[in-house]
């Protein structure tokens, strides 16, 4: 649910993105999310199966910049809220190309991975990324580890935007199909 861009092309005319739907069977798409362009030219979020290997590239990803329920995403895609109904309308929403390299702060990493600086990240599922294995397609490597800071539209009381402490990680993005460090 945390992006924050701290280097690169964002915002600005420098920035790749893209505006596209989000497909219809996607869920648990956030505002940081990584996400993939499937055969429908639609948003999904990027999963394991997306890491590539040593003889086939991995997705090339996009981050998300908003929600898939936002209400901006939902008048974009014609979804309707309370008096206005479209029953086959479905979310819009722009995402960042990992390419060109950005330094990003977010909280969609595998909080369960032992981070070091300087280690690589791979694709997980449900849109975060996780520590890489050999042979996978590395799409972003640690500048900082983990920490807690404090994120202004964080959720601390159910209902309500009141900020709080968020755990992120700091990463520069790249694209390096079936990578090899060993």
């Amino acid at each position: 649910m945390f992006l924050n861009v701290l280097k690169g092309p964002y915002p600005g005319l420098g920035q790749i993105d893209r505006t596209l739907p989000v497909a219809a069977a996607a869920t648990g798409i956030e505002r940081g999310s990584f996400l993939k362009v499937n055969a429908d030219n639609e948003y999904e979020v990027a999963t394991a199966s997306d890491t590539g290997s040593a003889t086939v590239a991995g997705a090339f990803v996009y981050i998300a910049l908003q929600d898939q329920l936002d209400l901006v995403a939902g008048m974009a895609g014609n979804v309707g809220q309370g008096a206005v109904s479209a029953a086959n309308g479905q979310a819009v929403i722009n995402a960042l190309a990992i390419i060109p390299s950005m330094q990003i702060e977010t909280d969609m990493y595998d909080a369960e991975a032992d981070w070091a600086v300087g280690d690589w990240c791979a694709l997980a599922d449900g849109g975060i990324v996780t520590e890489h294995a050999d042979g996978e397609t590395a799409v972003a490597k640690v500048d900082a580890v983990p920490v807690a800071r404090w994120v202004n539209n964080a959720t601390a009381v159910t209902g309500w935007r009141t900020g709080a402490p968020t755990n992120v990680i700091t990463l520069t993005t790249v694209y390096i199909p079936s990578l090899s460090v060993s």
